[in-house]
C-alpha cells in the first residue's frame, strides 16, 4: 500500500482479456500511473475528513489499426474508494482515454491511453469523495 495523505492505494488489477493489449506488466504500469496521479492531487485542498483506501483496475485496453497510418488505442480505468475505518464503499469513478500513434507504435498508443484514463479517474476522486462524505 502507498499512502498519499488521506488516500491509500490498496490494490490494482488488470482485467483485459488475454491478447487484447501489447503492454507487458500492465498491473505494474497501472500502479505507477495511479501513484503518480495521487501524488499530484492537492489532498489538503480537497477537504477530506477521513482516511480512504483506493482500488484501481484496468477494465478495458485495446488497440486497432485506424486507417493505413495510425493505431488507435482506448482504455477504461475504474477506481473505487472505501472509508478506511468502516470499509464502506463511497464512490466508484471511471476514466476513459484514447490515444493515436503511428502503425509501428501500438505500445506507445496503449501507454498513452492508459495514462490518460488513470488521470481521468484520479482527477475525479476528490469531488466524488467530497460528495460521499
Amino acid at each position: 500500500t502507498t499512502l498519499f495523505r488521506s488516500v491509500t492505494l490498496a490494490e490494482v488489477a488488470s482485467q483485459p482479456s488475454e491478447g487484447s493489449t501489447r503492454l507487458p506488466n500492465l498491473a505494474e504500469l497501472l500502479r505507477k500511473d495511479v501513484e503518480s496521479e495521487l501524488a499530484a492531487v492537492n489532498w489538503k485542498a480537497a477537504g477530506l475528513r477521513r482516511r480512504y483506501t483506493l482500488s484501481a483496475a484496468v477494465v478495458r485496453l485495446t488497440s486497432a489499426q485506424s486507417g493505413e497510418r495510425s493505431v488507435l488505442a482506448s482504455c477504461t480505468v475504474s477506481a473505487s474508494v472505501r472509508d478506511a475505518e468502516r470499509g464502506t464503499l463511497l464512490a466508484i469513478v471511471e476514466g476513459r482515454a484514447r490515444a493515436e500513434d503511428g502503425p509501428s507504435a501500438a505500445i506507445e498508443a496503449e501507454r498513452g491511453a492508459l495514462a490518460g484514463a488513470v488521470r481521468g479517474a484520479i482527477t475525479a476522486l476528490p469531488e466524488a469523495i467530497r460528495q460521499a462524505q
